[in-house]
């Protein structure tokens, strides 16, 4: 029973209904304090899956005025619109019993309930309208240890919500992309200097190293000049004499002093 109601008076049946969340809570209209108790419409479908536990709640709001269509991912439930109000906001303490979290997606248009544990979608519901019932349409998409990525994929193509397990993988996809990106310009880089060593692999040669340094003012760089003292394959020993601040090539950064160094000849190209 979620509703509970106690009076002093049990000749007194006038009452006043506040809707929470779901929850209704019962005061009797009495001089004297009535004791009410309350739990949520979520919380008897606890456990419940998503499509099942929200149909069931928009059957509480709309009575036979609900029509719930089965889908891959859960179901598409048709209703008025304030009972779909309801039901979606009943929804947020359905999520809560499930042990999750709710976000509102695309301005109030959807809402995902997130576990709490996994980071990860238990249900989303999508409004939509449907023209030709004049209805209100809760798209309920839940998600399962099998369904996974395809309800990500249902989600994104059918309304263009991104899952954050498809977020993820597009960083993921990102970070790669990134990564490959430097290493190919930096083998192209190898490749070229290996092709101009006899600029650079001889004893006097002349050769400047750029770094990229971070501090409080934020990124650096510093060229570093130096004297190629002796050569062994595609490695060379040099004498590195002075360093410059790209922005302001007369200052050195603090704390520099000569020394010597081996580095590879891709490492290094000839000073202008």
């Amino acid at each position: 029973m979620r509703l509970i109601s106690r009076t002093l008076n049990p000749y007194l049946k006038t009452t006043l209904e506040l809707h929470v969340h779901g929850c209704k809570l019962i005061f009797a209209l009495l001089p004297v304090l009535a004791l009410s108790g309350c739990s949520t419409i979520g919380a008897d479908y606890a456990d419940t899956p998503p499509a099942k536990a929200i149909t069931a709640i928009a059957t509480e709001y709309g009575k036979e005025r609900v029509t719930s269509v089965a889908t891959q991912n859960g179901a598409s439930i048709y209703l008025p619109e304030k009972a779909a109000d309801s039901t979606f906001e009943a929804a947020l303490d359905y999520c809560y019993v499930r042990g999750g979290r709710a976000y509102d997606w695309n301005k109030g248009a959807g809402r995902a309930c997130v576990s709490n544990q996994s980071d990860r979608e238990i249900f989303v519901i999508i409004r939509s309208v449907d023209r030709a019932s004049d209805m209100v349409v809760l798209n309920v998409v839940e998600f399962t240890t099998t369904n996974g990525r395809a309800a990500d994929d249902y989600l994104k193509y059918s309304f263009g919500y991104t899952t954050l397990a498809e977020k993820q993988r597009q960083q993921v996809e990102a970070i790669e992309t990134e990564r490959l990106g430097q290493e190919i310009k930096r083998q192209h880089l190898i490749e070229k200097r290996i092709s101009e060593r006899d600029k650079v692999a001889y004893r006097g040669a002349q050769v400047c190293k750029k770094v990229e340094s971070m501090s409080i003012l934020g990124a650096t760089t510093t060229t570093l000049v130096g004297v190629v003292e002796q050569v062994e394959g595609n490695r060379i020993k040099v004498f590195v004499e002075r360093a410059m601040i790209a922005t302001a090539p007369g200052l050195s950064p603090g704390g520099f002093q000569q020394h010597y160094a081996w580095v590879n000849i891709w490492d290094v190209f000839p000073c202008s």
